[in-house]
């Protein structure tokens, strides 16, 4: 019996620590370049629209709905500051390329010099892509704020990006 229970704490620790592994490693470069080929169209619809919105800032956050429930497109908003709030989304063919993203997507963002796309998410840390507006490597002013991590993609203007609070604290930290 002991050797059973024995058995058993390996197994569940082992599955443990694999699931933490695999979890912090949910979307990696290749990972970018495949949702980037795959998702292509919807991507280039959304960057092209936020680019040539008038808002310097702009967030939109897929939305909170009940299981079963599908995303009502009346309630699409874009947070784009104190200033002017939230914004409601009339552009059928943005808002339908939202929904498709929102599947793979919880936040998407246009700062400074970039239209940011969080693709993974824990606690304290992201992983997404980003298109560069200006062809400069977006930064810190690009809403990537806790940024640890930025690599260029197979597509020129493009990259994949990490942003790590605890890295990014530690590193300021040592500076």
């Amino acid at each position: 019996m002991a050797r059973r229970l024995k058995y058993l704490v390996i197994a569940l620790v082992a599955v443990a620590l694999f699931s933490l592994t695999k979890c912090s490693n949910m979307f990696e470069l290749s990972d970018a370049e495949h949702f980037l080929q795959n998702n292509r169209e919807q991507i280039l619809i959304v960057r092209d629209y936020l680019i040539m919105s008038e808002f310097d800032s702009i967030t939109i956050s897929r939305p909170f709905v009940p299981r079963g429930e599908s995303i009502n497109m009346d309630t699409i908003e874009m947070f784009t500051g104190l200033e002017h709030g939230h914004v409601p989304v009339k552009d059928e063919a943005f808002i339908e390329a939202l929904l498709h993203l929102f599947q793979y997507s919880s936040v998407i963002a246009k700062n400074g010099n970039g239209v940011n796309f969080l693709i993974w998410s824990a606690r304290n840390h992201g992983r997404g892509i980003v298109y560069s507006i200006d062809g400069n490597t977006p930064d810190e002013s690009s809403g990537l704020v806790f940024l640890t991590h930025i690599e260029p993609l197979s597509e020129e203007g493009w990259y994949f990006y990490d942003e790590n609070f605890y890295t990014w604290r530690s590193r300021r930290n040592q500076d």
